[in-house]
């Protein structure tokens, strides 16, 4: 029986909890606080590429495939092989 004090929780408030427990856990350690803060860098440089990518409307795209290009095309002219 579920009384008024055990709701069942929602998929997304189990996550949220599970989450929040795994942070916590990782904060406790020493070790842990690290892996918290690479993470929390590594969040804020994808953040940053998507806020790149979405502003520059596809320029920034074909920049760095025709600079790819290139680099691949001296890669192989200096290996002797061709496309």
């Amino acid at each position: 029986m579920i009384t008024n004090e055990q709701k069942p929780m929602s998929f997304t408030e189990s996550i949220v909890r599970a989450w929040n427990r795994f942070m916590i856990r990782l904060k406790k350690r020493e070790k842990g606080q690290g892996i918290v803060e690479y993470f929390a860098i590594l969040a804020f440089i994808a953040v940053l590429i998507a806020f790149v990518f979405a502003s520059t409307s596809g320029t920034l795209y074909g920049a760095l495939s025709q600079s790819f290009s290139r680099t691949i095309a001296e890669f192989n002219r200096l290996n002797g092989t061709r496309e």
